[in-house]
């Protein structure tokens, strides 16, 4: 390791630099062509992936300085696809671009993380085919069916700048 990096700190600010290249060849090839709407496309540019998805998660709850950077080049990139998205949106979202990248990403980092308790759960390894398979179906009914109807969201929303209430 010393041969090769010179130290333990410079082993892994290599691999955190390998990860986010894998991460922003992710994103940019998603993003091509109109990629987000493309699930075959999503899927072969999600694959190299794989293999880094626990390695973020846990780099990224460590809480150290290239966890902080890498976090933050995650969420600017997570601001690119949300502000495509919001271009086919009927209604102005209701929070900030940044907000809403970070907490994207909080959640979507969450099922790594916790990738021992969910595979558990769900009865099979989240990283395997199957169950791979089964947390994007869980998500993606997720996100197509909110349990909060946008009125309830404004009227809840409308709340918060009334705190006492």
């Amino acid at each position: 390791m010393r041969h090769h990096f010179g130290s333990k700190d410079e082993l892994r600010k290599a691999c955190d630099a390998y990860a986010l290249d894998a991460l922003h060849a992710y994103v940019e090839r998603a993003m091509a062509d109109g990629g987000l709407s493309d699930p075959k496309l999503i899927a072969e540019a999600r694959a190299p992936l794989h293999p880094y998805q626990l390695y973020l998660a846990r780099a990224l709850i460590d809480g150290s300085e290239a966890a902080a950077q890498i976090f933050d080049e995650m969420v600017a990139m997570t601001e690119q696809i949300l502000r495509q998205i919001d271009t086919q949106r009927t209604d102005p979202p209701g929070a900030d671009l940044r907000a809403r990248a970070a907490v994207t990403l909080a959640m979507a980092l969450g099922i790594p993380a916790f990738r021992t308790h969910i595979s558990r759960s769900i009865g099979t390894d989240i990283l395997s085919p199957e169950g791979g398979r089964r947390v994007i179906q869980a998500v993606l009914d997720i996100q197509s069916h909110p349990s909060i109807s946008p009125d309830n969201a404004r009227i809840l929303g409308q709340g918060l700048d009334k705190p006492d209430t």
